[in-house]
């Protein structure tokens, strides 16, 4: 055995299996959703998608997707007259809630309608923020962030800077299907 390349195969064998093993723990291969279409992507552990890796097509075959139509959404906004805004609640009090059905995270038409109204609220106080809370029973859950991705996606497909947006998960004695939304002065 001393003329063959046993060790060195050996030895980048386990170099390979401890780089693989490295990065493993870095990042993970799952599928997503990306812009409604199934995909492999590559994600951090924090939930970041590092790179689209392929299409998975047949991923959700048999189940029926629904997209709501965003674009439609806002030409009717822009055919509506008047922009009627609401007086501003003192204190710290909720102003608004959007409502989720159960163990979903799309925005309905009635939640589209009070982020509608969150971004006249904040257009009205320029300097003022949106805090976004959620109530769960155990820590924020991954349904709770993906709702509050939705929303942000909407809010940021609106034109409404991410900076004025805030999140803050609360824990209760229950779990909500829906987040508030309150305006801060600052």
């Amino acid at each position: 055995m001393r003329l063959t390349n046993f060790p060195r195969f050996v030895f980048f064998w386990i170099a390979m299996s401890i780089g693989c093993t490295i990065y493993s723990q870095e990042s993970k291969e799952a599928v997503i959703l990306y812009n409604t279409k199934p995909v492999l992507a590559e994600i951090t552990k924090d939930g970041s998608v590092l790179q689209i890796v392929r299409d998975e097509p047949d991923f959700l075959e048999g189940f029926t997707l629904e997209v709501p139509d965003y674009v439609k959404h806002l030409g009717e906004l822009k055919n509506t007259k008047g922009d009627n805004v609401f007086s501003i609640v003192e204190s710290n009090a909720h102003l608004l809630s959007v409502s989720f059905d159960p163990g979903f995270a799309v925005l309905t038409e009635q939640a589209i309608n009070q982020l509608d109204n969150a971004i006249r609220l904040i257009k009205v106080n320029p300097k003022g923020k949106l805090i976004l809370r959620t109530l769960s029973i155990s820590d924020p859950t991954a349904l709770d962030q993906n709702r509050i991705n939705s929303i942000k996606s909407y809010l940021n497909i609106r034109g409404l800077n991410p900076e004025v947006i805030r999140y803050e998960a609360m824990k209760g004695n229950t779990n909500l299907n829906e987040v508030k939304i309150t305006l801060s002065p600052n």
